[in-house]
């Protein structure tokens, strides 16, 4: 259990090659400790966790406004491929805990042709 489980959303910051910080609000599922995410596959914070695995995580409204005083966490993040079975999970989470919105928005990828990736978390 983290300190983000009942959360809606996070800021997930990632990182570009020379070092600068790029947050992007995101819905997560905590799930044996970990976070789990599901985003398109050619996203730049796909693109970016590829070149470094490092990210930070701290809560946030949907448009990824963070609370003065709000908590970040340092974590690594893992890429999970669509074709992986361990990305089941991943989806399974993200549906249980947002429901009918995380299927409209699954439906309106599939329909833009946009593959999913999963991506999960390891807090330091």
């Amino acid at each position: 259990m983290t300190t983000l489980d009942s959360e809606k959303y996070i800021s997930l910051t990632t990182f570009t090659k020379d070092g600068r910080a790029k947050p992007t609000p995101v819905w997560f599922a905590p799930v044996d400790g970990k976070l789990l995410i599901v985003t398109d596959d050619g996203s730049w914070k796909v693109r970016r966790i590829r070149n470094t695995p490092r990210v930070e995580v701290v809560p946030c409204n949907m448009s990824g406004k963070v609370e003065e005083g709000a908590v970040s966490q340092l974590g690594t993040a893992e890429l999970i491929s669509n074709s992986d079975p361990a990305f089941q999970q991943v989806d399974a989470a993200i549906l249980a805990k947002y429901g009918l919105m995380a299927r409209l928005f699954r439906f309106f990828g599939k329909q833009r042709g946009k593959p999913q990736i999963g991506i999960r978390v390891t807090l330091d």
